[in-house]
């Protein structure tokens, strides 16, 4: 047996490598809805590499119990096949997981030549099967079982989501009608940035070009509200684009800045931004104007010197990244096209961006201050960070580089205690920088060196930051709407079932004194002006528009109902607790509304041909 668990654990040791680096950091797939089959495929066979792991870890089969577990490992071989047609026809394998792969393959094959002649012992045996002791090797094998079991869970969970409603129709897109509506290319929009500026411009009425490498996750971001295009180069020369917003580049903080990391970084901005060049060079009329982004790396560490726009650039990567990045961009000058250069602090959003992440220890409790908390955080919020955006595109007399940062930068500390307020922190941890500089290198600039900037290009030209203050910003991104404030909540009135609970609301509502309006959407002729969806989508779901214009749908829209219900108050607060969240909006997207949509429109057509006859 020894010789097995050496091969089996050559095996694991590969496939936890194929699974971490490929399909997590490089590739990505749970994040990409285009791999949902792939990553569906992964979790049935780390489901059956768990069980296969336990079951060699602790026993024999003997008997007919032999030819069970050899079937198991067939079926795992047919799975990896499948997958093998599966990932070619949804992506490009890098050169280095095609040769894993075939490493793989090659060690199955020497596993299988192993196991057979034990498996065939097994069969000779009287069937039963018998509990056994391994020592170590047993242990390892319960070890892995464990983490490619939980692996496991992690896809399928990533599989199933992917199965929901499209992004936009659970998050409505809002569709203006402006008559001089401008037409723009936007690269990297399926990004934090990237997507809510083209919800902005969406509502605005303008027009959107799209390039994405990944066209289901920008279809599923935006439907078809946008084009989306994979390569500039299905663009015409006739084509008009009077704007480019240019914001693609891979992550900063995605993995440590090695040789090849920082290299990656520079070649996934700078070669975009070469071809935009290209396409603004082939255009027959050329854009107005060029938004580049860039961040506030580019003035490098600087302390507690005040940063502006015509300060020179820094030392370190930060600054080489955002120079070599800024450079290239300014060469559509030379074509006759306006170039701003949009230089981004901290962007803080609800659900992504960086927020997330410094709020997450915040769940239990704890608040971590990196260094000394003495550094600076040049921070803004989304919602001023897509309007300077658009009042980049608006005033011509914007020229070069705009920092876009909140005039009122703060101390890390500061920025953490006020955090920490929020979420009732009980336990302050200080990560000291030293150990931050060990571990990251010099990726932990991002942490430890603080840098103050300040805009004056674009308040200088009248342009006013609605969230100038930190706690302004993060009582509008954390806390919730005021239960006494009103929302208008948009259901399909012709099913039962949906009216039924509406009713049994509408009652609670007449006692409580709550601030609730209910709208029928199927009487409205177009909804799509009040939750930007036609009527046979609006129909599908629950949706709930609050006082301050978000629209919430599904779970999120019965939550808005319950906690503004005092009998419901409590379901409310359960609802939103992260696991059972999660739970719910799986459950109501893949059962819930599906069924009772469906339902509801057979009983429609039932009741339309009744009135036909």
């Amino acid at each position: 047996m020894t010789a097995l668990f050496i091969v089996l654990t050559v095996q694991i040791t590969l496939g936890a490598f194929d699974n971490f680096w490929h399909h997590e950091l490089t590739q990505r797939l749970p994040a990409r809805r285009s791999a949902r089959g792939e990553i569906a495929l992964h979790a049935t066979r780390e489901f059956v590499y768990a069980g296969l792991f336990l079951a060699l870890a602790w026993t024999t089969w003997n008997g007919v119990w032999a030819y069970v577990l050899v079937s198991l490992f067939a079926l795992e071989i047919a799975i990896t096949l499948a997958d093998f047609v599966i990932e070619d026809r949804t992506r490009k394998l890098p050169a280095l997981e095609r040769v894993l792969h075939t490493l793989l393959a090659i060690n199955v094959g020497i596993f299988m030549a192993v196991f057979i002649p034990v498996a065939w012992q097994w069969s000779l045996a009287e069937s039963a099967i018998v509990g056994v002791d391994y020592g170590n090797w047993s242990l390892f094998l319960t070890f892995a079982a464990c983490g490619v079991g939980l692996w496991a869970i992690r896809d399928t969970i990533a599989a199933i989501s992917w199965f929901r409603p499209p992004y936009w129709v659970r998050q409505p897109l809002v569709i203006g009608d402006e008559k001089s509506a401008r037409t723009v290319l936007v690269t990297g929009a399926t990004g934090f940035i990237g997507q809510a500026t083209c919800r902005a411009l969406l509502e605005r009425g303008d027009r959107i070009i799209v390039l994405s490498r990944d066209k289901a996750q920008a279809r599923d971001r935006f439907g078809d509200h946008v084009r989306i295009i994979t390569d500039l180069a299905e663009i015409d020369c006739a084509q008009r684009v009077d704007c480019v917003i240019n914001l693609a580049g891979a992550p900063v903080a995605g993995w440590l800045w090695t040789t090849r990391r920082r290299r990656k970084l520079i070649d996934s901005r700078v070669d975009t931004t070469k071809a935009v060049l290209d396409l603004i060079g082939r255009l027959t009329r050329k854009p107005e104007v060029l938004i580049s982004a860039s961040a506030i790396g580019y003035y490098g560490v600087h302390g507690e010197k005040r940063l502006i726009e015509t300060d020179k650039p820094g030392g370190g990567f930060q600054a080489q990244l955002c120079t070599a990045w800024e450079a290239t961009a300014r060469k559509a000058t030379d074509r006759g096209v306006r170039v701003c250069l949009v230089r981004f602090g901290l962007v803080l959003g609800r659900n992504a961006g960086v927020l997330p992440q410094l709020a997450m220890p915040l769940n239990f409790k704890c608040n971590l201050v990196f260094g000394s908390g003495d550094q600076w955080v040049s921070w803004v919020h989304i919602h001023d960070a897509v309007r300077l955006i658009l009042f980049a595109i608006d005033t011509p007399a914007i020229n070069g580089a705009i920092n876009a940062t909140s005039p009122r930068p703060v101390r890390h500390g500061e920025f953490m205690a006020d955090l920490g307020k929020r979420r009732r922190s009980l336990v302050r941890f200080k990560v000291p920088a030293i150990m931050l500089r060990t571990l990251l290198g010099e990726l932990a600039e991002l942490f430890v060196d603080g840098q103050k900037v300040v805009p004056l290009v674009a308040p200088a030209l009248g342009f006013k930051f609605r969230f100038e203050k930190l706690s302004r910003a993060l009582d509008n991104l954390l806390n919730a709407e005021s239960i006494g404030s009103s929302i208008d909540v948009f259901y399909d009135a012709g099913c039962p079932v949906c009216n039924a609970e509406i009713e049994h609301y509408r009652q609670a509502c007449d006692v409580s004194g709550a601030r609730i309006g209910f709208k029928d959407v199927s009487a409205t002729d177009n909804p799509e002006h009040i939750i930007g969806l036609p009527c046979a989508d609006a129909r599908k779901r629950l949706y709930a528009r609050t006082q301050s214009g978000e629209v919430k749908s599904g779970v999120d829209a019965l939550i808005e109902i319950w906690r503004r219900l005092p009998a419901y108050t409590w379901i409310s607060r359960l609802a939103k607790l992260p696991g059972i969240h999660a739970a719910l909006e799986m459950f109501y997207d893949l059962v819930a509304a599906p069924l009772v949509s469906a339902w509801s429109a057979r009983r429609r057509r039932r009741l339309l041909n009744s009135e036909i006859r």
